[in-house]
């Protein structure tokens, strides 16, 4: 296990009571939310992929190459935190629809279907997330960079130096406004999912 996939299962360790499952590559996922639906978990955290796995995808991605995102990627391979209010793309390594497998959104169809014209050469989407009832997507840039721009808008919002930090920032964020059942806060941006 990875030093970030430590740091996020630590912080929302309060919901393992809930449900707690490691699958058999290392994705560990938390929290059952039946108030979601009869399948439905808080908080996915995807085992970090292998450099063969990453370097397959920048072969069939290029423009992937071209920014730091794999590195995080031999960290984590994605997450969907708090019901989805936090979520970083990974790479889908099946496609199989079964309940008992748990993938991250793939970063190559993502970017494909939900960059912004303009931004194609200057960003990657990495993830994305609910912040102040706005849709909200993480890109970083080639430096490494990572700027959240509201969806609808197209105005940037924050910025952080790296991915770990937008990470730890956002989850922190987060964690108050969701109660030990899973569900979310009158406050919390995301409180429409649960």
């Amino acid at each position: 296990m990875s030093s970030t996939q430590t740091l996020i299962e630590n912080k929302i360790e309060r919901w393992a009571p809930l449900g707690f499952e490691r699958l058999e590559d290392g994705t560990a996922i938390v929290g059952r939310v039946p108030h979601l639906g009869s399948l439905a978990w808080l908080h996915q955290v995807y085992a970090p992929l292998s450099k063969e796995a990453i370097d397959q995808k920048v072969a069939a991605f290029p423009r992937l190459g071209w920014f730091p995102y794999p590195e995080f990627l031999l960290e984590l391979n994605g997450c969907h935190l708090f019901s989805r209010a936090l979520w970083l793309l990974g790479i889908r390594t099946s496609y199989r629809r079964e309940p008992t497998i748990h993938l991250p959104w793939d970063v190559q169809n993502t970017n494909w279907n939900h960059m912004k014209v303009g931004l194609d050469h200057d960003a990657l989407l990495i993830g994305g997330g609910t912040f102040r009832d706005r849709e909200v997507f993480y890109l970083q840039d080639r430096s490494g960079t990572v700027q959240a721009i509201d969806e609808q808008s197209e105005k940037w919002l924050f910025r952080w130096n790296s991915v770990s930090e937008l990470l730890v920032s956002e989850i922190d964020r987060l964690l108050p406004q969701f109660d030990l059942d899973g569900r979310a806060g009158p406050d919390c941006p995301s409180s429409d999912f649960g």
